[in-house]
């Protein structure tokens, strides 16, 4: 998992100053809606993965979410609100983004079996993320 981690934070990393670049050229709220839909998708791959890969696809998935739609959301919060609710919201769109994903490891528990028993323990492995 810790390579599955790794592998999604790098190339949310890579992805970091195309962020910027998106907000500035398509608008704030294109982009974080387009974050979100990542973040909803990403509990879906773990509760479907069977194998690695999908696991790995779902990590990529929800780290790009948090990468877009978090910078996003910093923009739209600096830009909109004054400084004494600035911080609260900010967090508030962590609250919104992280609540996505929190299902994803009920999901993948609920994964069915095959006669090997490697979905299970694919799916295990997602819900200890």
């Amino acid at each position: 998992m810790g390579l599955a981690n790794s592998i999604g934070l790098g190339v949310s990393a890579v992805v970091a100053p195309l962020t910027g670049w998106l907000v500035d050229k398509w608008g704030v709220k294109r982009i974080y809606i387009a974050g979100l839909v990542m973040l909803a998708i990403s509990p879906l791959v773990y509760a479907l993965a069977h194998t690695w890969t999908a696991i790995i696809a779902g990590m990529v998935l929800y780290w790009l979410g948090m990468r877009v739609s978090g910078t996003a959301c910093g923009v739209l919060c600096a830009s909109s609100l004054t400084n004494e609710d600035r911080a609260t919201s900010m967090n508030m769109c962590n609250v919104f983004g992280s609540s996505l994903v929190m299902v994803s490891p009920m999901l993948a528990s609920l994964a069915p079996s095959d006669r090997d028993g490697d979905a299970t323990r694919y799916g295990s492995a997602a819900s200890c993320f």
